[in-house]
């Protein structure tokens, strides 16, 4: 019987100027810059209120209600063998409930 082993890791990655790091702590330092430029950006005058036109946009749009065949079609595509979601219901459980379970979620 076969095992696999843990692999050691290589930490490298490049500088800005593109030379290589090979120290944990320079790989790790430029990692921590790197984030600290992506998500730290200052936005564009032009997009200091777009937060709020997204909210406003938000709030205009009118959702209708699925219908059956909707609810019935995104059963079936459910995939299976998938980890479930926060209710511990496994996709092949509901798309094995038939008519009647497809009914209910429709009607909830």
């Amino acid at each position: 019987m076969f095992r696999r082993t843990e692999q050691a890791r290589t930490l490298l990655c490049k500088d800005n100027k593109g030379n290589i790091l090979t120290e944990k702590q320079q790989v790790l330092e430029r990692w921590k810059c790197y984030f600290n430029e992506a998500l730290n950006r200052e936005l564009p005058p032009d997009h200091a209120n777009s937060r709020y036109e997204i909210e406003s946009l938000n709030e205009e749009l009118e959702i209708r209600p699925l219908t059956y065949n909707e609810v019935k079609e995104i059963i079936h595509k459910l995939r299976n063998n998938k980890a479930p979601g926060p209710d511990n219901i496994i996709s092949e459980l509901i798309k094995g409930g038939g008519q009647k379970l497809e009914n209910r979620i429709y009607i909830s």
